[in-house]
């Protein structure tokens, strides 16, 4: 049975790296986050939208307390978008030496991160997004997780991987974007509503 503490919201996920990237700058809003950790299935969609929806329609009938949900997808352009919202399935399957592989012969190495909040409280149900264009390095950085190892953001020439043990990658962060949006929506909400 999950513990919840007295908090503002849940943030429902399966990876803790996601809460240690957006718990921060909740707190810089004043917001207080407990992370549940909560496996949900996926369903089938092209959407990174609408599976972030689903999800946090998920966790809000499990928990009965208003949730966050954070869903992103990895979208290489020589790819034709691959992996997409796989892109945990393809990270466990293939990781980023697979990825380098089958971008060998590529000219094109554009590609972007695109990160999707869904906060559902049984009443309210919005979503935010935050895009990070970028391209695909030659090598895999030592750190970071996930795809960080191999992805540069534009204009910098360090991988997320390498801005991370700078604490720079917040600065460059798809997820900083669109918690940023959830965050100042979420304060006008609670003001608005006299939940201060």
């Amino acid at each position: 049975m999950v513990q919840l503490k007295n908090k503002d919201l849940y943030f429902v996920s399966s990876n803790p790296n996601k809460f240690r990237e957006i718990e921060p700058i909740l707190r810089q809003y004043g917001i207080v986050s407990q992370l549940i950790k909560m496996s949900i299935q996926e369903i089938q969609s092209e959407s990174v939208h609408r599976i972030a929806e689903d999800k946090s329609t998920y966790a809000f009938k499990h928990l009965l307390r208003p949730v966050v949900i954070e869903d992103d997808g990895f979208y290489i352009s020589s790819l034709n978008g691959f992996p997409g919202q796989y892109s945990s399935f393809v990270y466990k399957t293939l990781g980023n030496q697979g990825i380098l592989k089958l971008m060998l012969n590529k000219v094109n190495r554009r590609a972007y991160f695109l990160s999707v909040i869904a906060y559902n409280d049984g009443h309210t149900l919005k979503m935010f997004s935050g895009k990070t264009q970028g391209m695909l390095s030659k090598a895999a950085a030592e750190g970071g997780w996930g795809f960080d190892p191999i992805f540069l953001p534009k204009n910098t020439n360090k991988t997320y991987a390498e801005l991370g043990r700078l604490n720079r990658k917040s600065f460059y962060s798809h997820r900083r974007k669109s918690i940023e949006k959830f965050s100042k929506w979420y304060i006008t909400k609670r003001l608005q509503s006299g939940n201060r």
